[in-house]
């Protein structure tokens, strides 16, 4: 129970940061979801089918892989902390993360 707390805060969190979306913001977002989901039907399916796993395995394989981490957002934070990445790349992580949530 106590997972299910910091798991509450987290987002909670996540959701105090994101700002109003803008179409350009979501429109980023969305073209990075795709190349995640594109990158990742590409590397996870051709290496389950080709360990010999079944069709099946592999699609169900990568669609639960298929997501930004919250790795990701921890970095890409302190990238904006740093003044490494601007304003607008963290806005678009986290839109992009929340498209591949669902």
């Amino acid at each position: 129970y106590i997972r299910d707390f910091f798991i509450t805060l987290f987002f909670a969190g996540l959701g105090m940061q994101m700002p109003a979306p803008t179409l350009g913001c979501v429109g980023k977002a969305m073209l990075v979801a795709l190349v995640v989901l594109a990158v990742r039907w590409l590397c996870i399916f051709l290496v389950v089918v080709g360990f010999g796993g079944n069709k099946r395995l592999a699609a169900v394989s990568t669609i639960n892989l298929s997501q930004v981490s919250e790795f990701a957002l921890v970095m890409c934070s302190l990238g904006m902390k740093y003044h490494h990445i601007g304003d607008d790349t963290l806005t678009i992580m986290i839109w992009a993360f929340v498209v591949l949530m669902v």
